[in-house]
């Protein structure tokens, strides 16, 4: 989306400043934002405007090699004990995977949080944890295998901004 903005509207510049849900939104009621991609299933308070750009699936992220790969869907309980790495729970996401362990009695055995992709990318790409990961950043990358969750956890991502802008 960013390379697209750019070459639409070069005369823009934007500065994009990566963090998590409550910090990112902390900043846009401070006025140190001006708008922000917000990953949400829920609606904001009155203060916000939203504009829905995608809805996501979140979805289990081993590597090729993992035999976990070869099943078709997952179940919290198939991810008992297994290595974990994860976003911090900053992280929208963090927090509805959490839930959905939680939700099956099972406390996940995370053995990383971390607010880079790229962490998160190297560790299971090299089979040392499992992660999960929006179905789309993984899609038609061969380095990962990408198992859906027997129930779906899905999120809505949109453009928030401050009603008074």
């Amino acid at each position: 989306m960013f390379g697209s903005f750019q070459k639409e509207y070069p005369e823009i510049q934007l500065e994009i400043v990566e963090n998590g849900r409550e910090e990112l939104l902390s900043k846009l009621s401070e006025g140190y934002l001006d708008m922000i991609f917000m990953p949400h299933n829920e609606s904001f308070d009155s203060d916000f405007v939203t504009h829905k750009i995608a809805d996501l699936e979140i979805v289990c992220c081993t590597s090729k090699d993992n035999s976990l790969s070869l099943k078709e869907c997952i179940t919290a309980r198939d991810l008992e004990n297994v290595p974990l790495v994860m976003f911090k729970d900053s992280f929208f996401q963090t927090k509805k995977i959490k839930n959905w362990f939680y939700s099956a009695g099972i406390k996940p055995n995370i053995i990383l949080q971390t607010d880079q992709l790229s962490t998160v990318q190297s560790l299971v790409a090299s089979d040392i944890a499992v992660g999960f990961m929006f179905k789309k950043l993984i899609k038609g990358d061969s380095h990962y295998s990408f198992i859906p969750t027997i129930s779906p956890i899905c999120t809505q991502i949109s453009l928030v901004w401050r009603k008074d802008m």
